[in-house]
């Protein structure tokens, strides 16, 4: 009789390696370093203590819910094993199945902070644990609805090697069907799994700060794309929040002037302003205004400056969104963002419309049709609703996939760099 294994890592749980992605952290080295004087997320926390060598002191597995086709069987995002249980097979109409498992082992220590009863706290908080975080982060990973639906196997140092099924917090997600068509076409994939690995492997290298203000980000993403079909008003509030989030861990961007700055808030006012107004008038109205485009720049500053490029398979000419017009179009998003949030005006019914397929196209429209929609007593013109949420949600991902890769590339690059 074979002996029993005595860790998790078994014959049938290695993974394969995958040509061009490795499916374990690749660079650099840990670096031995006090506790960060702000603590980081628990998945964050873990993987820097596996990466320092911190032995493992059990583990947990979560059970996934998506929608989406996943490819491939397994791969590692350091402590943690995403496995595919091929659930995808076994969808219902209405349903969402158990199709992935996130195996996470425990390498770091128990929270040492002390919990203070006078001060609030809330530096880590994304609004859930540390299987919310993981899930976040797969669903930014992979562009795919990810949900975690609670713990369902632990795995004791010092119980059966196989691990303990528990149910006692256990709750599957509902995930509301679409009214019409959906509004993300692509979230169902295909996604690889080992895309997660290759665009998560710089994870650890974040700072602290940076490492909570993506997780962050990643849950209010991860929530706009679970509900964008019952509720795309509120999908959109997320998907902005995703990069206000995001933001403020970023350090980036010019120093401009009052009128530079209300020319990227406000480029109608400030043309206007250009145009009747003389420069004293126009620089007094840009410096009285200067404090309220703080916000409005440094979500406009921080997009563009992480920009992905246009889909590689895009629609007609007269139905794609105007790259070159990002800063402007922006700006209209972030409007309507705050008269739904400040003035109780909803985001435009034609921006949360299900994007339609033109004949002898495989790329859905990127914009509102027509020269202007009417619902109700509401009036919207083309010009002042600028995109559809699919296009913004792609926007969005692109955005933060592409800051944490150029802050993970400098953390490589400055611990790399000799002493």
């Amino acid at each position: 009789m074979p002996a029993e294994p005595t860790s998790l890592e078994t014959p049938s749980d290695s993974p394969e390696k995958t040509p061009g992605v490795s499916a374990e952290p690749r660079s650099p080295e840990p670096l031995p370093e006090p506790p960060p004087a702000v603590p980081g997320p628990d998945g964050w926390t873990n993987w820097r203590a596996q990466r320092a060598g911190v032995p493992g002191a059990g583990a947990v597995e979560f059970a996934g819910y998506t929608d989406a086709q996943l490819l491939e069987d397994q791969v590692d995002l350091g402590p943690c094993r995403l496995l595919n249980t091929i659930g995808f097979a076994a969808r219902r109409a209405g349903q969402v199945p158990l199709s992935l498992v996130l195996r996470v082992e425990w390498h770091a220590a128990a929270d040492p902070r002390e919990r203070s009863r006078e001060e609030t706290d809330t530096a880590t908080w994304h609004g859930g644990g540390l299987d919310d975080e993981l899930a976040a982060l797969v669903s930014l990973a992979l562009g795919i609805r990810l949900q975690s639906g609670g713990r369902i196997r632990e795995f004791d140092p010092d119980g059966d090697v196989r691990g303990r099924p528990v149910h006692f917090d256990h709750v599957p997600p509902y995930l509301p069907p679409p009214r019409r068509a959906p509004l993300l076409p692509t979230i169902t994939g295909p996604a690889r799994l080992v895309e997660a690995s290759g665009r998560l492997v710089g994870y650890p290298l974040l700072t602290a700060a940076q490492a909570n203000a993506l997780v962050k980000a990643a849950r209010a993403w991860q929530e706009a794309v679970w509900i964008a079909d019952a509720d795309p008003r509120q999908a959109w509030l997320r998907l902005v929040s995703a990069l206000e989030a995001a933001a403020q861990a970023w350090a980036g961007g010019p120093a401009r002037s009052p009128e530079e700055r209300l020319l990227i808030a406000r480029p109608r006012l400030a043309k206007r302003l250009t145009r009747d107004a003389t420069p004293e008038v126009h620089r007094f109205v840009a410096k009285d205004l200067v404090g309220i485009f703080k916000a409005t720049e440094k979500f406009i500053d921080f997009t563009m400056a992480h920009l992905p490029d246009p889909p590689a398979t895009r629609p007609p000419e007269g139905f794609r969104l105007d790259w070159a017009r990002m800063a402007e179009n922006l700006e209209l998003v972030y409007a309507w963002r705050s008269r739904d949030l400040h003035g109780g005006t909803p985001i435009p019914v034609p921006m949360c419309e299900p994007p339609h397929q033109l004949n002898g196209h495989p790329a859905p429209i990127e914009v509102p049709l027509g020269l202007a929609t009417w619902t109700g007593s509401a009036t919207w013109t083309n010009a002042d609703i600028p995109m559809l949420l699919h296009t913004f949600a792609y926007i969005t991902r692109g955005t933060l996939l592409n800051w944490l890769m150029a802050t993970t590339t400098r953390a490589t690059t400055e611990t790399a760099e000799p002493a």
